[in-house]
């Protein structure tokens, strides 16, 4: 798979979209609190997967076996993506399903 070729760009956009929506699911959870993390907590996880393993068959075709500067700067992404897929893992939060005749009143029905 050489840069350029379909399949090349194939697995570039995939890899993009999949980045896109692990950031904004990201930036959502963060802004949105519990009652939208609830439904995003697989999804992230899948995304961050498909991102960072994309990136590296990215990195295999484009790079090769070369270590220059471009190299050196896309291992600290690739680091720094790993270890934030982790943190975002690890700070899930547990939700505990109740029954609509004990949800207290005035929460909506989606919570």
């Amino acid at each position: 798979m050489q840069g350029g070729s379909i399949p090349f760009l194939c697995v570039l956009v995939v890899h993009m979209i999949a980045a896109v929506f692990w950031t904004g699911g990201s930036l959502l959870i963060a802004r949105g609190g519990p009652p939208a993390v609830k439904g995003l907590a697989v999804a992230q996880a899948g995304a961050a997967t498909v991102t960072i393993i994309l990136g590296a068959v990215l990195w295999h075709a484009a790079h090769g076996d070369r270590v220059g500067r471009p190299e050196q700067i896309l291992s600290v992404a690739a680091v720094v993506s790993i270890i934030a897929a982790v943190i975002q893992q690890a700070c899930q939060p547990t939700f505990v399903l109740t029954e609509p005749s004990v949800r207290p009143e005035g929460l909506p029905s989606g919570c």
